[in-house]
């Protein structure tokens, strides 16, 4: 038996999966009430991403030895790949009851909460973890992401700044400190991040995506402008870059290309109603008001509780001498909250009167 077990082991390290497969259930044949081999067969079969067949010989090695906290380790894992994640927390619950003081445990606990939104209680797991293993990068920047998802910017930038100083090579990392540096708007410095994260990976596109929002809030918009183009060069499917940089040439007065980006990013993603009001808003300026009242009516169609649309539209409707259906926009406008400015409702009383 420990010959054929030890050369499942061999098979295993050299990646022969079938071969460790084949020895482990030789092993289970000759002596089907000794656990390890499951587990050991189990190990393979999660290595071969059979998660459910895994999970089979895990409970089989768990029935035969409750006490085998490794078992529920490894069956843990294999819940979470088929997104059981209540089994998955419930298996490492077992393996911390057995062996309280493993600190992978905790880590992964937290990782299937941070996963399942219980980001608080994730967070706690990460600092047990840390207490037992101080020196785990993986942890802390999984606890940084805890606390980025909780908006603890500054406590994430800590977290993000340790993992950088075990492994300055990922740019992950850089991104990730860049985003918490972005969102506490210390927009300067995460430029800088994503400048180091683009240097370790020059095909990272959310870097150059949230480098050129960083640029526009410290308004260096030709910089942006380029930013945006290269990320949309590397993949020009991603709905943002379009919508941002459309945003952006909007506000710097070229509509007509502010509308081209918006249209590329309404093929792509049909049933987003900022992209429509933003679209409308440049056909406002252009006077095409016409084309504008299209847009509107289609963001009022997909959020018609958004009071800032129906005042939109009706100063649309207003322009194209739709009068009545205009003040039918501002009434609901203001029925859903908008507060119409005065200078606004003055100068329709008196074109009104006029």
């Amino acid at each position: 038996l420990r010959a054929y077990r030890s050369r499942g082991h061999a098979k295993l390290s050299l990646k022969d999966y079938n071969g460790a497969v084949t020895d482990f259930s030789y092993v289970i044949k000759l002596c089907p009430q000794y656990s390890l081999p499951y587990y050991d067969r189990g190990t393979v079969k999660y290595k071969l991403s059979d998660y459910k067949a895994a999970i089979v010989d895990f409970t089989k090695a768990i029935k035969l030895n409750p006490n085998y906290e490794f078992s529920y380790d490894w069956r843990g894992s294999s819940k979470f790949e088929l997104k059981d994640y209540k089994g998955a927390i419930v298996d490492y619950n077992c393996a911390i009851s057995i062996n309280p003081n493993e600190a992978s445990y905790y880590y992964q606990r937290g990782k299937i909460k941070l996963w399942c939104g219980y980001f608080s209680e994730a967070l706690s797991d990460f600092d047990k973890s840390l207490k037992l293993d101080s020196i785990s990068y993986n942890t802390y920047n999984y606890r940084a992401h805890a606390k980025y998802l909780m908006k603890n910017y500054k406590e994430a930038i800590k977290d993000y700044s340790i993992a950088i100083c075990t492994d300055s090579e990922s740019s992950i990392l850089f991104y990730n400190r860049g985003m918490a540096k972005y969102f506490s708007t210390d927009c300067k410095n995460a430029i800088s991040d994503f400048d180091h994260s683009i240097k370790i990976d020059p095909k990272y596109v959310l870097a150059y995506s949230y480098r050129a929002s960083s640029k526009v809030e410290t308004k260096d918009y030709n910089g942006a402008l380029s930013d945006f183009d290269m990320a949309i060069s590397l993949d020009s499917l991603n709905t943002r870059n379009y919508y941002e940089k459309g945003k952006l040439e909007y506000l710097l007065n070229g509509h007509s290309q502010a509308i081209k980006d918006f249209d590329k990013a309404i093929n792509i993603d049909s049933q987003n109603e900022e992209i429509y009001n933003w679209r409308a808003c440049a056909k406002y300026s252009m006077a095409d008001y016409e084309n504008a009242i299209v847009d509107y009516t289609k963001a009022i169609k997909l959020s018609p509780k958004v009071g800032a649309y129906y005042y939109s539209r009706g100063l649309a409707k207003f322009q194209a001498k739709q009068i009545e259906s205009a003040n039918i926009d501002f009434k609901k406008a203001t029925k859903f909250g908008y507060v119409i400015p005065k200078e606004v409702v003055n100068f329709i009383s008196l074109q009104k009167k006029n």
